[in-house]
């Protein structure tokens, strides 16, 4: 089988460098049984990179590929097969990997088509791929989620031209479409960039770790005067204290997307001629979104972290699984004898 990510296994000598081995192991299994709970088997590299309760953050691919290889616990307990690892028992998520990764190879192809259209949008200063895209683990009839950053004093009106106009193409999910639909879930303004206001409380000790992961696989398509490293220096630290081996997602060239100098200029005269009318356009789109917001979603907003509208942040996550996923995660690490802790 042809998979397309293989890396040439190779073992190294056993402690070759000096580390709280005890704690890397608990940590590549953390990392293992996240990927599980969506049947996503990890590369090396991408074990280091989603590390969970390590205590040390200059550990290398090599590292981790020395403690799959020749950690007898591990080794027992853990599996490979082209590259990738998972627990054994589980070799079935090899294909399910490779289905899922040429589908949002698909999804990728659609999301650039759209995100070109977005980026033209006044105030739009970044625009994110997320979720299972940013996984490349997309299933055929997932939705395609955006995250958005526009510029402060203008969140409203942003949000109502990007929906306005995914309505008019008739690009929004609905129950009865649901496959390739663009979900505009998300998004906040660029003087409100720490999002750890959102994350939930700790539970048992256990962060909101579906949150740190989703930051970690944000990958930006389009964005405006280095708003993505701007963004990720504002949580950064946040995301380092779980995820200390955590790095900004360099995104492949062919899925980022530029617009002409045309358009640029044609986005800069409309910012301009926008800018001349104070905050009343941002008004009239605020006063205009609360007015027409569905009564089921009116009856949770700002109750928790999961319905949120302000000058900040909107957000519209009715059905947040965030603390089913964290609930899951914890018993998955029981599941496979994972201990958290030292």
């Amino acid at each position: 089988m042809d998979i397309p990510f293989s890396i040439q296994r190779r073992v190294l000598p056993v402690n070759h460098v000096s580390m709280d081995s005890l704690s890397l192991k608990h940590s590549i299994l953390s990392a293992l049984a996240f990927g599980d709970l969506f049947d996503l088997p990890l590369t090396p590299e991408e074990i280091r990179r989603n590390l969970f309760f390590s205590k040390q953050r200059d550990v290398s691919t090599y590292d981790v590929l020395d403690m799959l290889e020749n950690n007898s616990d591990v080794r027992a307990r853990v599996e490979s097969y082209g590259g990738l690892y998972f627990f054994k028992g589980r070799r079935d998520i090899i294909s399910i990997r490779l289905d899922r990764y040429a589908i949002a190879q698909r999804k990728y192809r659609r999301a650039k088509k759209i995100a070109r259209v977005l980026a033209g949008v006044p105030f739009v200063r970044l625009i994110c791929a997320c979720n299972t895209l940013g996984w490349s683990n997309a299933r055929d009839e997932s939705d395609i989620d955006f995250f958005i950053i526009a510029e402060h004093g203008h969140l409203w009106l942003v949000r109502m031209l990007c929906t306005g106009l995914m309505q008019i193409f008739g690009l929004r999910p609905t129950k009865q479409r649901m496959k390739d639909a663009i979900c505009l879930s998300f998004f906040i303004a660029d003087d409100g960039l720490d999002v750890s206001r959102l994350f939930l409380s700790e539970s048992r000790g256990m962060p909101d770790i579906y949150f740190f992961y989703w930051l970690l696989y944000c990958v930006p398509l389009y964005e405006s005067d280095g708003m993505y490293e701007t963004f990720w220096k504002a949580n950064e630290m946040r995301v380092l204290s779980v995820l200390p081996c955590a790095s900004p997602y360099d995104t492949n060239d062919y899925r980022r997307i530029q617009i002409s100098y045309s358009r640029r200029a044609i986005k800069k005269f409309f910012e301009r001629c926008i800018g001349f009318l104070g905050d009343v356009p941002n008004r009239m789109a605020r006063w205009i979104q609360l007015r027409v917001l569905p009564q089921d979603l009116r009856a949770i907003l700002n109750t928790d972290t999961c319905v949120v509208m302000n000058d900040s942040v909107l957000k519209f996550h009715q059905e947040d699984r965030r603390e089913e996923i964290r609930e899951r995660f914890m018993r998955r690490l029981e599941e496979f004898g994972v201990e958290v802790s030292d």
